[in-house]
């Protein structure tokens, strides 16, 4: 999960190329911040299962959140590299963590079982292949082949126009958005395709606000961004009143923040700035922290007292982590 926008296309006079290089070394404020809150969302639904349905909801949120911001940033740097470069990159950035964390939770899974007395085989299931062994770990697997098929769509829209992108990224977005949020409230989906179907739509919505930020246009970026959200907004009506609404509040939530952030960058400060280069490596051990404080029913039913302290055990985790050669696993 980048911390900064990356380097864009070039254009022909040195002024905009100064411009632009200038844009790409700049932090988007309110976007690690929503990073940061969306992390600790994350925390709150697979570590502890918020009990209320519209808390559920609002941490759900939180992976499209994740989807949005990675799909938006990624495609302003896909351009610039052949098919081979930029998948080696994303390999390097999203399969080897996976690969790394998956075996870190298959020892935890196993010390578990031994710890409560139950056979090692039971805490292994066939959907951990495309998954990993620990649930909160598909975002890095699904995340991987979603880059390289905005590689692949970039590759096809050379010709095509920002706002002809924009529009049809975004009319993809709430298609995939009608379909996912249907079937999973007509149907119980297994894993690994809930969790497919919950990040699905967030691709090309993601990729639509980050064709927006890189837009020429930008006298209209802001009425680019209140379409998005309004297209999203008027095909979450639609499902409610379908009765299809599985996916209506996450998707309401994550699309109207992930625009607001972009539309209102914010100011960067050292706290902001600390926290959202940890927020991948919190991501990735969060669960692994938060193992022994469940076993050991930290803090009974303090909630917010478990989430804190799983957030700043992880964080801690996650700082120690990159002064050392772990640092590539995070």
């Amino acid at each position: 999960m980048s911390n900064a926008i990356e380097e864009v296309e070039l254009v022909s006079t040195p002024t905009r190329e100064i411009t632009r290089q200038a844009k790409a070394e700049k932090h988007l404020a309110n976007i690690d911040r929503l990073r940061i809150l969306a992390v600790i969302g994350v925390i709150a639904h697979h570590t502890f299962n918020v009990e209320n349905i519209i808390g559920r909801n609002i941490a759900k949120a939180c992976l499209p959140v994740f989807v949005m911001i990675f799909i938006a940033l990624i495609s302003q740097t896909a351009k610039h590299d052949n098919l081979g470069s930029f998948a080696g990159k994303k390999f390097q950035r999203l399969m080897k963590p996976w690969l790394f964390w998956s075996l870190v939770y298959a020892v935890a899974k196993i010390v578990k079982q031994l710890l409560i007395h139950e056979a090692v085989p039971e805490a292994f299931h066939p959907y951990m292949i495309f998954t990993g062994t620990a649930i909160h770990l598909w975002f890095l697997s699904f995340a991987f082949p979603a880059a390289l098929l905005i590689f692949y769509l970039q590759s096809q829209m050379k010709g095509w126009s920002s706002r002809t992108v924009i529009i049809t990224a975004t009319i993809a977005g709430g298609a995939a958005l009608l379909l996912c949020s249907t079937v999973m409230s007509v149907t119980k989906l297994p894993i690994p395709l809930a969790q497919w179907a919950l990040g699905l739509p967030a691709v090309p919505i993601g990729f639509a606000l980050g064709k927006i930020y890189t837009s020429e246009e930008r006298q209209l970026q802001k009425i680019f961004y209140g379409g998005v959200a309004l297209t999203i907004a008027v095909v979450c009506i639609l499902l409610v009143c379908l009765n299809y609404t599985h996916l209506v509040i996450s998707y309401a939530i994550a699309t109207a923040a992930v625009c607001a952030a972009f539309v209102r960058q914010g100011r960067m400060d050292s706290i902001t700035r600390r926290w959202a280069s940890l927020s991948y490596g919190i991501y990735l051990s969060h669960a692994l922290v938060a193992y022994p404080l469940y076993y050991f029913n930290f803090a009974g039913d303090a909630l917010w007292l478990k989430i804190t302290t799983v957030f700043l055990v992880a964080s801690l985790l996650s700082f120690i982590m990159q002064k050392t050669p772990l640092r590539k696993f995070i």
